[in-house]
């Protein structure tokens, strides 16, 4: 664990001037138990060296708190209960547990030997931190025996972080909003913007006299910090506007908001019993096959249309496939033994005188008959005919 050499000596001190029994060793135990909780991997900022800043405003305002010890020891427990889960977060108790962490403190406090009295006043100081119901603003008396001393310098030495430098600053934001990552950015930034307003409308913010030099600072940055918050939630307001307005690809829909959705459960057992007959169907609804021919004519469709031109190419594929099956026709009235269709004959040539006898010429060859089962003849039809 890493951590500056005099934060055990410091923590030792402070313990034995406020009355602790234990050993040394005891002592040493029970603070690393403590640096083991500030070490946790969740703590971004409010971790070791928040602690050890704390711890150095606590010095500078020393000089004017009653009993230092009290208030460095309250310092080292404020924050050692922390949590940024959701069930505390949502809850208003995320962050630094002042109540757990005075619990604890009472607890290990105790087992070093410290006095019961003094065990309570440190744990009284570490509650204090948290903002108490119908607390009196500190800010209205002007006798400073009428305040807490050293739970004012406790708080200022706290919110001492306010006032770093605009680079110290800066990695003071970026820390916080990693440890509330997992919280949605807009509700991140509207808490944030909440906090800022509260402590901006308060008459000051640091109340002891010596905690008053980080006032200017301290406003500087908040006031910043406002400005750039205000600007983010204009720039996600006007990304979720142009969501919205944007069109859904097709084939998806937009999910319903929650008072669509009540009224869509509202309507639901009208648009069942609406469904429910077949009759009370509007017409689009009916099936395709319940609809009569007419019902399916095109409108553009009108009576006597002209038929379409076919091109030349499919014009003489029209007239082989004719062909084709005038023979097919033929060749089977031929095979049934019924007379074939007439075929007009070419005139006979006007005869013409004898010639000298030729030498006789081959008999021809015979015509062959044609059978079902000839493939030949099928086969010869699937090509297109040589005519």
């Amino acid at each position: 664990m890493d951590y500056p050499q005099w934060l055990l000596p410091t923590f030792i001190r402070s313990a034995r001037a406020a009355g602790a029994t234990a050993s040394d060793e005891e002592l040493s135990a029970a603070a690393m138990r403590l640096m083991g909780r500030w070490g946790a991997p969740n703590r971004h900022h409010h971790g070791l060296h928040h602690l050890c800043d704390m711890l150095s405003r606590i010095t500078t305002l020393a000089p004017e708190t009653h009993h230092p010890e009290l208030v460095s020891l309250a310092a080292f427990y404020h924050g050692c209960v922390f949590s940024t889960a959701d069930k505390d977060t949502y809850t208003r108790n995320g962050g630094e547990n002042e109540v757990e962490s005075a619990r604890v403190a009472r607890s290990e406090l105790a087992a070093i030997g410290i006095a019961p009295a003094t065990v309570d006043r440190v744990a009284d100081l570490i509650t204090g931190m948290k903002k108490q119901p119908r607390e009196i603003d500190p800010t209205i008396s002007t006798t400073l025996n009428a305040i807490d001393i050293d739970k004012l310098a406790l708080r200022d030495a706290h919110l001492g972080a306010l006032a770093a430098g605009p680079q110290k600053y800066t990695k003071y934001l970026d820390q916080v909003s990693k440890e509330y990552s997992h919280v949605p950015q807009e509700a991140f930034l509207r808490a944030r913007r909440e906090i800022i307003g509260k402590l901006l409308a308060r008459r000051q913010i640091f109340l002891t006299p010596l905690g008053r030099q980080w006032e200017g600072p301290a406003r500087d940055n908040l006031a910043g910090e406002l400005e750039r918050i205000e600007t983010r939630l204009a720039a996600l307001h006007d990304e979720r506007s142009a969501e919205e307005a944007a069109p859904l690809p097709r084939g998806e829909e937009r999910p319903l908001s929650p008072e669509e959705y009540a009224k869509l459960r509202q309507g639901n057992e009208r648009v069942v019993e609406e469904i429910a007959s077949p009759d009370s169907l509007p017409p689009a609804a009916k099936k395709e096959s319940d609809r009569s021919s007419l019902e399916t004519i095109p409108d553009d469709s009108e009576p006597g249309s002209p038929p379409r031109t076919l091109t030349t190419e499919k014009k003489k594929m029209a007239e082989r496939e004719e062909i084709a099956r005038k023979m097919q026709e033929r060749m089977a009235r031929r095979q049934r033994g019924l007379p074939g269709e007439s075929i007009a004959t070419p005139p006979s040539p006007v005869a013409s005188p004898p010639s000298a006898p030729s030498q006789a010429s081959p008999p021809s060859a015979p015509t062959p008959e044609w059978h079902d089962d000839d493939d030949s003849a099928r086969a010869g039809f699937e090509r297109e005919p040589d005519y």
